[in-house]
């Protein structure tokens, strides 16, 4: 027996199937008889099998036996050396380093569990498994519940007598680390574990709890009314900013807390980063080493004098560097708090911008509109349930939820409120689509099909008679042509307001908004002239004439909303080199541009929109993803990577090296190698980088050059930059196999044309046009490429070309439903037999990869994980292994208020 509590016995035992010693959780016969504590049981396994992370303990199989005691059930799970949290701590408070580690650990796992939907309910330092090297895993998920799909609809906690809720294990939480909402019995949701973290975070840092007492009674009375002891006046050497993180969790308010563990983990590894702790491979102090069998008693860590003086010693030339720039960083520190407090008010209102979250299921995944009155805000969202996502409308101020529509796409709320214009995408004229209308209450009219053959969402002018929308037209020479088109309410009567051929000024699709006095219609456009850089412009509606609204550029413009007093136009926008999309306001008639948010969240650039008040509803995502590696059929996978941030794989720098670039703490080129062991920067500056390609076995790789797009390559050690083309057009770069030469793609006249250039540069040979999207075989002898043609309804219809890389003869097409948009939206590439192309589904918000031969017949799925994201990957040279980025985006709707 290795221990015991309310909801099972555990025991070591031998897998002699696998030769391996596992942990068995038996649920104690007393309680077999119990159908809810059973079912509980059950759930346990159920939440925590369908969780694959390395800060979570593994659950092998759910079983029954018959002993002589009668049927037992029991759980078979990994089984861990070290000891719980709550024995590490023992009443002092851990070396802060030690703590920080612990606590990312955690955080990540939670994040991990929320990200699936999963609450744990029961975080306390009895549920948290230390190894060595301060390795923490999240254990007993046997209180979890599995979320509502639904926003605001959750299970409530069952009322208990206070005398039972100090017996762990037995009761729906332990009541020294519930959190406010969970003592009052109230709706949970993620948010509940943040506050039971912020309680083990607080012990780690002081050795005892936030709320002491002697009955239940008193520790209620304290969660609910009372706020913990400055963890600093107990334990004074405690960083200042952990303390804040710690209170921050600790709000008894839900919408005051950390909102995510996302959010959380990345406060912690900022604060692990700045006070010198944090390492990409870490490898923490042994003073909290606890090898299996060993004492678990700590040595006394080094004080912080003791280790300056130290590192004095060793760095002597070093240090008066070190001081001047800690003498800088402190000026910029104090500056930059300066900023923080003042820069956020409203010039002669005095009030500070708020950003409050609406929703909280991490679920949802676009379409963002409110109503003008600020009352409803429809998007979409994943079900789990499901497995699909669906179109949602919650209202502001009772968070009551209903679902619209099963069909999700750009949304656009009518003038009154009453409908909710609804662009989905339609798979017989891919990328086009059709246009429906929407009731916005049950009981409304029935939906209807009011216009087909669209881009992007709708614009609907402020008297609710007339639509603005874009339609692409493809003649049968030259580039396509984008329309800006009116119509009537009911889809009749459609004229072109303006029509702009592509690669001279073209609208994105989806970027259409109608001023209020309904003069003008906002666009973003990209245009030749600023080397296919986007900016804002307004359409004269009785004219058709375009203009610039501002001189600013961004690498891509989305969604434009008007003001509704016509002062300006909301933008959300991605700056040349960001990979995190923000909101600005471009002033009318003006053209000054202010900066909205500036944070670390990403603003989708699709997914913002504002009521009559000036309230900005927007999709704010964290995207969280790691390096991993499996077999070629998905099986041994292994995680390489641990970072905060959200790391891509590019491919293969040698047989044993994955090269990979992420944005945390910065935008950076890193390798590591197969065992995860000893990740390396590599000397490049990624800022100025996308798109980026690399052959297997070449020590340079290719890249498209931000703002102007040309085509470059660089040795990985730095060496050698070099640009290849010139003609500011040029995207996408493909190395092809063995280096000699790169495929890309051009936009200079208009269309995307293929083209392939000797990689040391020379005078490129032009292959295909109207292709786009392309890569090289393995064996580098033909190419694969996106066809736009006509349909047989006269719209843009996307098929899948094979072609000769020598000349750009086509060879065949590939024609099947299941590839309209997957290359373009799900990372298609090509199998390492050269026969097929692999591509990815997420149903569910779960990956799989898929293989389609290109010789006919249906695509089958060859990977069965049950968690996470895949982002990208890349087979290995020998086609024996992928490399891939897996994890996961976690998207909520904020409302954000006095910004101007």
């Amino acid at each position: 027996m290795l221990g015991a509590g309310g909801m099972g016995e555990v025991y070591e035992a031998q897998d002699l199937k696998l030769d391996r010693l596992v942990a068995l959780k038996f649920l104690p016969p007393d309680l077999a008889v119990d159908a809810v504590s059973l079912e509980r049981f059950q759930r346990e396994a159920r939440a925590a099998s369908a969780l694959n992370h390395p800060a979570i303990c593994t659950i092998y199989a759910f079983e029954q036996a018959e002993t002589d005691e009668g049927l037992r059930h029991f759980i078979a799970m990994e089984r861990l050396d070290g000891q719980p949290l709550d024995r590490l701590i023992g009443g002092r408070a851990l070396p802060t380093d030690a703590a920080l580690e612990i606590a990312i650990h955690v955080a990540d796992a939670l994040d991990a569990a929320h990200t699936r939907g999963i609450v744990h309910r029961d975080i306390k330092p009895g549920n948290i498994f230390v190894q060595s090297q301060n390795r923490a895993k999240v254990l007993d998920f046997g209180l979890a519940k599995l979320a509502a799909a639904r926003i605001g609809v959750s299970e409530t906690m069952t009322a208990e007598p206070a005398e039972r809720l100090t017996n762990p294990g037995v009761t729906l939480g332990t009541v020294a680390y519930m959190s406010p909402e969970q003592a009052r019995g109230e709706v949970l949701d993620a948010r509940t574990d943040l506050f039971s973290f912020g309680a083990v975070l607080y012990e780690m840092c002081t050795g005892r709890a936030p709320f002491g007492g002697k009955t239940s009674a008193v520790i209620f009375q304290k969660i609910l009314d009372r706020d913990p002891e400055s963890p600093r006046a107990l334990n004074a050497a405690l960083p200042p900013r952990l303390e804040e993180i710690v209170l921050k969790a600790l709000e008894k308010d839900r919408d005051l807390r950390c909102q995510t563990a996302a959010e959380l983990r990345a406060d912690l590894k900022r604060l692990q980063r700045d006070s010198g702790w944090g390492r990409r491979t870490p490898s923490p102090p042994a003073a909290l080493d606890v090898p299996s069998g060993g004492s678990g008693q700590p040595t006394a860590p080094l004080s912080s004098g003791e280790l300056l003086l130290s590192e004095a010693k060793r760095h002597k030339v070093g240090l008066a560097i070190t001081a001047a720039a800690i003498v800088l960083l402190l000026a910029a520190a104090g500056f930059g708090a300066y900023q923080w407090m003042t820069g956020g008010r409203r010039a002669g209102r005095g009030e500070a911008m708020t950003i409050t979250r609406l929703t909280s299921s991490g679920q949802v995944v676009g379409c963002v509109s409110i109503s003008p009155d600020g009352r409803n805000v429809v998007f979409c969202e994943r079900d789990p349930q499901l497995g699909r996502d669906v179109l949602r409308m919650t209202q502001v101020a009772s968070g009551a939820t209903i679902t619209l529509a099963e069909n999700t796409g750009l949304t656009t709320f009518s003038p009154d409120g009453n409908f909710v214009y609804l662009r989905r995408e339609d798979p017989q004229s891919y990328p086009q689509g059709a246009l429906f209308q929407l009731p916005a209450f049950p009981g409304g009219e029935e939906p209807r099909r009011v216009l087909t053959d669209i881009s992007g969402a709708v614009a609907v002018s402020q008297d609710g008679q007339q639509i603005a929308f874009i339609r692409i037209a493809i003649p049968p020479q030259g580039p396509p042509d984008l329309r800006v088109m009116i119509t009537k309410r009911d889809g009749s009567e459609p004229r072109v307001l303006h029509s702009g051929r592509f690669g001279e000024s073209w609208a994105t699709p989806s970027t259409l908004s109608w001023s209020p006095d309904g003069r003008f219609i906002a666009a973003g456009y990209r245009s030749r002239d600023i080397g296919l850089l986007m900016t804002p412009v307004i359409i004269d509606v009785a004219t058709g004439n375009v203009r610039r609204l501002t001189d600013m550029r961004w690498n891509t413009v989305g969604r434009t909303a008007w003001l509704r007093d016509g002062s300006g136009v909301i933008v959300a926008g991605l700056e040349p080199g960001s990979t995190q999309g923000q909101l600005w306001l471009v002033s009318h008639p003006g053209g000054e541009v202010k900066r909205i948010t500036n944070d670390l969240h990403h603003y989708p650039t699709l997914t913002v929109d504002v009521d009559a008040s000036g309230t900005i509803a927007a999709r704010q995502l964290v995207s969280r993803g790691n390096v991993w590696i499996s077999d070629a059929q998905g099986n041994g996978l292994q995680r390489l990577t641990s970072g905060s941030g959200s790391d891509r794989v590019l491919g293969w720098i040698d047989g044993g090296h994955v090269l990979y670039l992420t944005d945390a703490p910065d935008r950076s080129l890193w390798s590591v190698s197969l065992d995860g062991t000893a990740p390396k920067r590599l000397p490049l500056d990624a800022r100025e980088m996308d798109a980026i390609s690399l052959a297997a076995g070449q020590n340079w790789l290719a890249y498209m050059s931000q703002p102007v797009p040309n085509i470059w390559r660089v040795n990985l050690d730095g060496t050698g930059r070099r640009q290849i083309t010139h003609t500011g057009f040029d995207r996408m770069p493909r190395v092809m196999p063995g280096g000699g030469e790169i495929l890309y793609e051009n936009w200079s006249d208009g269309m995307a044309t293929i083209w392939r250039i000797p990689s040391g540069g020379g005078q490129p040979i032009r292959l295909a046009e109207r292709v786009g999207m392309s890569a090289p075989s393995p064996d580098g002898q033909r190419f694969w490429g996106l066809i736009v043609s006509l349909g047989s309804d006269d719209s843009p219809f996307a098929k899948l070309g094979i072609f000769r890389a020598t000349d750009g003869t086509l060879e065949r097409t590939v024609d099947t439903p299941s590839l309209r948009g997957v290359l373009v939206n799900q990372g298609g590439q090509w199998g390492p037999d050269g026969q097929s192309v692999i591509y990815r589904r997420s149903p569910g918000g779960i990956s799989n990869l898929w293989s389609l031969p290109l010789s006919g017949g249906e695509p089958r799925q060859f990977t069965n994980f049950t968690s996470e994201l895949i982002f990208n990957f890349a087979y290995s040279p020998d086609g024996q292994k992928i490399a891939m980025s897996r994890g996961s985006n976690t998207g909520d709707i904020v409302l954000i208020k006095n910004y101007r």
